[in-house]
């Protein structure tokens, strides 16, 4: 395992953050010389006969993503149009039944009719939503920027309660086709204070990558990537989170190489620091398994998992522990060394 981000050392001048940060880091073990963590990928399912829509792409990293998004609609191969046109057609149904749902999910384009590419829409491959669920417990689960439910059709069956927030209407009506047992909610997730959501065990979303235009900020988080201020607003919401975020976003490289190896420095780096939530691995779900499966492009991603409330008892127990040091006073001069000044 490489080194661990770097972190002011213990005493009153680091941060709550930072102590959140090593007690997070100090339970990272380095494993021993030469051992390599093999991929974890448990198949839920086995994947069922669904005509598949060939994206003809190839892998690039999502910065070359980003210099691509334009103004204009994906340009669908003919493999694409047709399956597209036949999730259209299973959509005039009032319900839809599993294998329904599943053929939408893989072939329904996000970029047939939208403009997708410069809202950083790009919808998870379900055979990683699959996977993605094993790092989903129980309860109140929120999916953030929900596109149209791949996430969510994975997780709901452990969930007592699941909501859906996606900005974009038809997404959201197409989602609340494939996944009905969800509560949907057409909105922006920066407006998340008015939306009165209420708290979650869980929070999870496959957000829009990189600087993609938003309208508004995190509590914390600043910068110009948006998956970290959905990840902030998550922190708000839910207890416990998992991500799908592009991998130069991550404080760690597991997906494609050949063990798990903390870095030293990048945008993940920078992020926990300035929030004091600690990125972990989860389960160790490869990405580069689905990595052809995207629809448009093949980002290398990881997956990012947080355990917020601990983060923030965290932050609290330090807090407190600042607010009960003794405030050092300043002792007045003697009157024998003020008549010297005179």
């Amino acid at each position: 395992m490489g080194a661990l981000p770097p972190i002011p050392s213990k005493g009153d001048d680091a941060t709550p953050q930072h102590s959140a940060l090593r007690a997070c880091h100090a339970s990272a073990k380095a494993p021993p010389t030469g051992w390599v963590v093999p991929p974890v990928i448990i198949p839920l399912a086995p994947k069922p006969p669904l005509l598949r829509a060939n994206s003809g792409s190839r892998t690039q990293p999502a910065s070359r993503l980003e210099e691509k998004r334009g103004t204009t609609m994906a340009k669908l191969t003919k493999a694409q149009r047709k399956a597209h046109a036949e999730a259209e057609a299973i959509l005039t149904k009032d319900r839809l039944n599993e294998d329904e749902r599943l053929f939408v999910l893989e072939n329904w384009h996000e970029g047939a009719n939208h403009i997708n590419g410069a809202a950083g829409a790009f919808f998870t491959p379900w055979g990683l939503a699959r996977d993605f669920a094993l790092e989903i417990g129980s309860g109140r689960i929120i999916d953030l920027c929900a596109g149209i439910g791949a996430l969510s059709f994975f997780a709901q069956h452990q969930a007592a309660e699941i909501v859906c927030v996606e900005i974009n209407p038809r997404y959201a009506e197409v989602g609340r086709k494939v996944v009905p047992e969800a509560r949907w909610i057409n909105a922006d997730v920066f407006d998340w204070r008015s939306l009165d959501l209420g708290r979650f065990n869980y929070a999870m979303a496959n957000p829009p990558f990189g600087r993609v235009k938003r309208s508004g900020n995190a509590p914390r988080y600043k910068g110009a990537d948006f998956e970290f201020h959905v990840i902030d607003i998550a922190a708000e919401l839910a207890d416990c989170g998992a991500f799908i975020v592009p991998q130069q976003s991550a404080s760690f490289r597991y997906s494609g190489a050949p063990y798990f190896d903390r870095v030293k420095h990048g945008k993940g780096v920078d992020f926990e620091a300035a929030t004091g939530f600690c990125m972990d691995a989860g389960v160790g779900v490869d990405t580069t398994f689905y990595q052809d499966e995207w629809k448009d492009g093949a980002p290398r991603c990881e997956i990012v998992t947080f355990d917020f409330a601990e983060a923030r008892a965290q932050m609290q127990a330090e807090r407190e522990r600042r607010a009960a040091l003794p405030v050092p006073s300043l002792a007045p001069s003697r009157p024998a060394e003020q008549l010297a000044l005179l």
